[in-house]
This record gives C-alpha cells, sequence and structure tokens, in this order.
C-alpha cells in the first residue's frame, strides 16, 4: 500500500496538468491489470515447478527488478520530497 501510495503522488506532482488524466489512465491500465498476470504467471509455474519453487522465482524476480531499476534510474533514490521531483529517464 505505501508503495502505491507513493508512486501514485510521485506521477500526480511530476506529470504536466494537461497530460495528467491519460497519464493516470495508462498507469491505471497496467497497475490493474499487473495482478491477474502476476496470477497467472504463479499458477502456470507452479504446475511447472510446484508452489515452492513459484514463490521463489518470484520474490527473485521482484528482488532482481528493484535493483535493475535503481541502477537504471539512481534518481529515483534521491527523491525526498514528491513535488520537488525532478527525474532523468
Amino acid at each position: 500500500m505505501a508503495s502505491t501510495v507513493i508512486r501514485q503522488t510521485l506521477i500526480q506532482v511530476t506529470t504536466p496538468d494537461e497530460m495528467r488524466g491519460r497519464v493516470f489512465s495508462v498507469n491505471s491500465l497496467f497497475y490493474g491489470t499487473a495482478t491477474h498476470l502476476g496470477s497467472f504467471r504463479a499458477g502456470v509455474m507452479a504446475e511447472w515447478i510446484g508452489a515452492i519453487g513459484s514463490v521463489t522465482f518470484g520474490g527473485c524476480a521482484i528482488v532482481a527488478t528493484v535493483a535493475l531499476w535503481a541502477w537504471l534510474f539512481p534518481s529515483l533514490r534521491r527523491v525526498d520530497r514528491p513535488d520537488e521531483c525532478s527525474l532523468t529517464i
């Protein structure tokens, strides 16, 4: 829940006013479908390699994704206040 609030706040305060609705709708689309895709992935992998292997793989994938984003976007690590955020992508 905390990551969702932080992400939504960053999106709202860093997106230009004229683009905010479109950006928020695309973000909502991806956020809404991610849970279903993740559940499908976990179910398929649990069938192939078992429940423990599926959970282990999912956890490793999350850690790898966080590390990749921290490396690709170092400016995200330095955000102190969302209203003063200036992301360089």
